[in-house]
């Protein structure tokens, strides 16, 4: 795999600039990129990246490596087993921390592509040149780059752009638009060239051309100089524009989608079940929240247990973060309900300072927060080697910076409920409480209610469960079935398959089957709300108690 083009595409992932002003806020993207030589049997080489993306005012945008890793059996080594104290990992994490700025003109051409370390750039460029060459090339701007929109957009309209770069020379993009809303478009796209070409699905915010998501499959010809061609897949998204942690996953979850639709093809979805095993009597209280929603009383309990460790690992240079806490309820630490589903813990984290015993910041040690979807379960731990771990440390952190941390502070979006009533509804009606829960009456046996997830910049509203009821009100009998966004919604021939933001504004499907005729639906109404909540996490060493390990 050493002839590869090295990270051409995006392995370290460096990009282009956007065409319009915009405030100096960055945003973290998630990348995954797998790269495999044709006519090979070795393994593709898989990475997994978090890049800070800032779009400066006029034609600049910086990127900054703030986190990568390789997965499965691919070549290549954690960002986080590189020594800062070693003069070539020390100039590559510079670089890397520091990040790349590009230059863009009015026609979308790079015009300079910079170091913003340029005493560790020249420091790298004696050492390693074409790792130099490879972190400023132009090429690094393929997959994020943002693309010039016009400001008239429609459904089935064709789009063809013109890049030049470095190494693979003039490029044509054609795009054909999917779908449009107020603030973003979706493009089915074809890449064609001298020596690369491939396809993709691109959602770009219509402001700046800047994508919220992408998925590309990149074939590069062989190179003059015995290069093998090789295949780039990546996957790119914008965090913070997510509404679901799925966007995380390297897997497509294909299999998860064909598992549900063939469920809802047999009984007792497709027809009435003999089985009575197949139907259960719903048992939840009016007026109690469901065994996974968050009661906002909880959180002090929650927020008592927050706490950090600091773990030796012999693969990397320091002693890595690891935070826990304990999210069980009461009920699933008696074991009570064994069957519930156990309370979740829904978060985005906003801002983390890493403080000192006196509660002053630390020096030089500005944490970085990932603001996707996070979830915390049970007696929960993570650690900096996890993808979802929520905040990330810069790349040349020494084990001696570390040393006087006392606590980690950290502002955080957590989603509450509350119940909001219950309504019920007979055979055709419609709920009058939340519009958004919409009734498909199927059969006298079947039922559909369709939901749609809120986005993620929405901090309120109302989630409804369903229950079938017989004429006096009493729970019957019922199979149910979570059918996710993406459940039919695979490929079909001449499009790609829908990206995890497109998927985010398709409703929820709760499908239900019951073993005797529906008199009338009893709708649980559970108002919820983001909560902005200060979460302190505590030296677990100097504590009772072991540490998050």
């Amino acid at each position: 795999m050493a002839s590869l083009r090295g990270p051409l595409l995006g392995i370290l992932f460096f990009s282009g600039a956007s065409a319009a002003a915009a405030p100096p806020t960055e945003a973290v993207y998630f990348i995954s990129q797998q790269v495999s030589a044709a006519d090979s049997a070795a393994p593709a080489l898989r990475k997994r990246m978090l890049t800070g993306v800032t779009l400066a005012p006029g034609h600049g945008l910086r990127t900054r490596l703030l986190w990568s890793a390789p997965t499965g059996s691919g070549v290549g080594r954690s960002t986080l087993a590189l020594d800062p104290d070693t003069p070539d990992a020390q100039a590559l994490l510079e670089v890397m921390a520091a990040g790349i700025d590009m230059h863009l003109d009015d026609q979308g051409r790079v015009t300079e592509v910079r170091s913003l370390a340029p005493q560790a750039w020249q420091a790298l460029t004696a050492r390693q040149p074409y790792l130099a060459q490879v972190l400023t090339s132009s090429e690094q701007a393929l997959g994020l780059r943002p693309r010039r929109l016009p400001a008239a957009l429609t459904v089935g309209q064709h789009l063809v752009q013109h890049d030049a770069t470095q190494g693979l020379g003039a490029i044509v993009w054609r795009m054909q638009v999917r779908a449009v809303t107020a603030d973003a478009v979706v493009l089915d796209t074809t890449v064609e060239g001298d020596t690369l070409r491939g396809s993709g699905r691109q959602a770009l915010r219509r402001a700046d051309g800047m994508p919220l998501e992408a998925r590309f499959e990149f074939h590069v010809a062989a190179g003059k100089n015995g290069t093998q061609a090789t295949t780039h897949r990546m996957h790119l998204a914008n965090l913070a524009e997510i509404a679901t942690p799925d966007v995380l996953s390297d897997e497509d979850g294909a299999s998860a989608h064909d598992a549900t639709d063939e469920a809802l093809r047999r009984p007792p979805f497709s027809a009435p079940s003999r089985d009575p095993a197949d139907y259960v009597v719903d048992s939840q209280e009016d007026g109690t929240l469901e065994p996974w929603m968050l009661d906002a009383a909880a959180l002090p309990r929650i927020e008592k247990s927050l706490l950090f460790g600091l773990r030796p690992d012999a693969r990397t240079s320091r002693p890595l973060l690891r935070l826990g806490g304990e999210m069980r309820a009461a009920r699933d630490i008696s074991g009570n309900t064994p069957t519930a589903p156990p309370l979740v813990v829904s978060a985005r984290m906003r801002e983390v300072e890493l403080l000192d015993h006196a509660g002053r910041a630390l020096p030089h040690l500005q944490a970085v927060p990932v603001p996707h979807l996070w979830m915390l379960m049970e007696s929960y731990q993570i650690g900096e080697s996890d993808l979802a771990f929520p905040l990330r440390l810069p790349l040349d952190t020494r084990a001696a910076q570390l040393e006087a941390l006392d606590s980690l502070r950290a502002t955080v979006d957590v989603e509450t409920y509350q119940w909001d009533g219950s309504e019920s509804l007979a055979q055709g009606q419609s709920s009058q409480r939340n519009p958004q829960a919409r009734i498909v009456w199927t059969s006298p046996q079947r039922v559909t209610v369709l939901q749609d997830l809120p986005p993620p910049a929405q901090t309120r509203g109302v989630w409804t469960t369903a229950v079938p009821v017989d004429a006096a009100g009493r729970p019957i009998a019922a199979a149910t079935q979570m059918a996710g966004r993406t459940a039919g919604t695979g490929t079909r021939e001449g499009r790609e398959r829908p990206l995890s933001w497109e998927q985010d504004r398709l409703p929820l499907r709760l499908e239900i089957a019951t073993a005797q005729p529906i008199a009338a639906l009893k709708l649980r109404h559970y108002r919820w709300e983001t909560m902005s909540r200060q979460w302190v996490f505590q030296n677990a060493s100097t504590l009772s108690g072991a540490a998050p390990h």
